[in-house]
């Protein structure tokens, strides 16, 4: 389950970096819990799906 959940996140991690994001509030990525990068996650592809639509 763990590597499960550390691909999960490594996975999130990877497309916020081509997306540009590298940092939330002077943390690395890799620093946060997989719930906090879910949500910057979603707030980023959310934020793409509105400037196409």
């Amino acid at each position: 389950m763990e590597k499960e959940e550390n691909g999960k996140k490594n996975v999130m991690i990877q497309q916020l970096i081509y997306q540009g994001v590298y940092k939330v509030k002077d943390r690395q990525l890799y620093q946060l819990s997989t719930h906090e990068l879910e949500t910057v996650y979603n707030s980023v592809f959310h934020e793409k799906q509105e400037i196409k639509a």
